[in-house]
């Protein structure tokens, strides 16, 4: 299963998510042979009420989940790309590999690190589904 974590600030807008979104879907397809199908978009689950997964979700055939914050900091050790501007931000040095990672089960990796639009960031992991209790 495919999971492509996003962090994105107050003023990212649908498109410019959705386009970095399908830039590294395109990614996965051209330098991973990896297909998105049935995958994930994950973020924080402080952003569900900013009305954008969902959408860019749909749009772009995935399933929209959002990560708790206790899992996303206790993946903060395992990415790299820690950023200073997220830290004090939100108070993690990353967001997308982290919520990438997070919704998916224990033998998860990352594909695609870190990459940065003008208003938001996407990371992909690759890994088995989370049993949810």
């Amino acid at each position: 299963m495919i999971a492509l974590g996003v962090g994105f600030g107050s003023r990212c807008d649908e498109d410019a998510l959705a386009e970095l979104v399908a830039a590294v879907l395109a990614e996965l397809a051209a330098e991973h042979d990896v297909s998105p199908q049935g995958g994930l978009l994950a973020t924080a689950a402080r952003k569900s009420r900013s009305g954008l997964l969902e959408p860019v979700a749909e749009r772009l055939s995935l399933t929209p989940v959002y990560a708790d914050e206790q899992a996303l900091e206790a993946l903060q050790y395992a990415v790299p790309g820690h950023s200073a501007r997220a830290r004090r931000a939100v108070g993690l040095g990353s967001v997308a590999e982290a919520a990438a990672m997070a919704v998916l089960g224990g033998d998860r990796r990352l594909i695609v690190p870190k990459r940065r639009g003008a208003l938001a960031t996407c990371a992909a992991a690759i890994g088995s589904a989370r049993r949810c209790s």
